[in-house]
């Protein structure tokens, strides 16, 4: 039986776990013209929504477009992307190519080659802006195209852009009021930006005074309901003939810190680790040794990372696990970490700018998490073990 766990690559739709109403609210956001933002830490699913949403579009007849922004060195490369996929997708090779694009470009020059036998549409822009701050308006000016083709079909259009603060970090702030002062006035295409970087996104779109604000609406992507999850995993692991209590799929997933993907990550391994011993139940145990295996696989990479942090980013990890990711500028957690508070805070927030972190808000306070939680697991086996 093949191991029935998936991880490390997008999830087709029959692999993923609940999430239902996140992907029929990216499908309806482009179908109505609207605009979303989809904001959830990395390894939570976001791009596996994206996909899935793409999917269930183009099977209702939608054109949809995605795009990673972390794909694309300059914000020119983001946009000759667009372009050339727009084209590719919304011009027939049997309409006249140079009248459909004419005036819907006031900055980029389009090029349009059609090949009639292949009945396909290339299309290119070419990019003279040197600096990021230059190339905004090129990416608005395409952006502002994309639109007008899709004025001349008769089906939605949508355009997706994965981990979209990089246009931001990229572009700088002036190109959030670029940018929303171009699609605000949008009502053909919809648009969804997605993201991991919640904090920044947060405050992007709920501080009056950014442009971004109430441009659309947000979704936080959280951890999958147990209601939802346990079963889920219970099915998979019957599959393969294989038992396991709520109590013990509760503790594989608390392990994994409710992180989605290392959920599927861990569950992989011990039905793996199973398998290979012809057992049928799946135990607190063996999920302990499941850990250790995923440990010693990756631990050369979690040696790299940690020996390329400064010692007082070390200290902070090793705080965050001992004290749970809470109170970690209290009296008594800088003593024990010998840190004064201002030195844990700017750990911290290299450790956050470096995607090693993640806040959790929570009400009444934010709780500081590792992205991997294995990689914490790992921390805390050759420090405080």
């Amino acid at each position: 039986m093949e191991n029935p766990f998936r991880f490390g690559r997008t999830l087709d739709l029959a692999d993923i776990v609940d999430r239902r109403a996140e992907i029929a609210q990216v499908v309806e956001t482009i179908r109505d013209g609207e605009k979303l933002f989809l904001i959830g830490p990395r390894r939570f699913g976001k791009t596996t929504i994206l996909h899935a949403a793409r999917q269930t579009g183009e099977a209702a007849g939608m054109t949809v477009l995605y795009f990673n922004a972390e794909a694309f060195p300059t914000l020119g490369d983001l946009a000759s992307r667009i372009f050339a996929s727009a084209t590719k997708a919304m011009i027939s090779p049997t309409t006249k190519a140079g009248k459909s694009l004419r005036g819907l470009f006031s900055r980029v020059k389009p090029e349009i080659t059609i090949d009639l036998l292949q009945q396909t549409v290339t299309g290119s822009i070419t990019i003279d802006a040197e600096t990021q701050s230059e190339q905004v308006p090129l990416l608005v000016d395409v952006l502002d195209g994309v639109e007008g083709l899709a004025r001349k079909l008769k089906h939605p259009v949508g355009v997706i852009i994965d981990e979209f603060q990089r246009l931001i970090e990229l572009g700088g702030e002036s190109a959030e009021s670029q940018i929303r002062a171009a699609i605000q006035d949008h009502r053909k295409v919809g648009y969804v930006f997605a993201g991991s970087k919640t904090r920044m996104l947060a405050e992007m779109t709920n501080d009056h005074s950014r442009p971004f604000y109430r441009l659309g609406a947000r979704r936080f992507l959280g951890r999958i309901p147990e209601p939802d999850l346990l079963p889920w995993l219970a099915a998979q692991f019957a599959k393969g003939n294989i038992s396991a209590t709520e109590a013990t799929l509760r503790h594989l997933a608390a392990t994994a810190e409710d992180v989605p993907y290392d959920i599927q990550k861990l569950a992989k391994a011990c039905w793996t680790m199973l398998a290979l011993r012809r057992q049928r139940k799946l135990t607190v145990e063996t999920i302990a040794q499941a850990s250790q295996t995923l440990l010693e696989e990756d631990g050369e990479l979690y040696a790299h990372t940690w020996n390329h942090l400064t010692s007082n980013q070390q200290i902070a990890l090793i705080a965050v696990r001992r004290e749970q990711g809470t109170g970690l500028t209290g009296r008594q957690a800088l003593k024990t970490a010998r840190l004064n508070a201002s030195t844990m805070r700017k750990s911290l927030e290299a450790l956050r700018n470096r995607g090693i972190l993640r806040e959790e808000e929570r009400p009444g306070e934010t709780r500081w998490r590792f992205e991997n939680p294995l990689f914490g697991m790992w921390v805390e086996r050759i420090t405080l073990t």
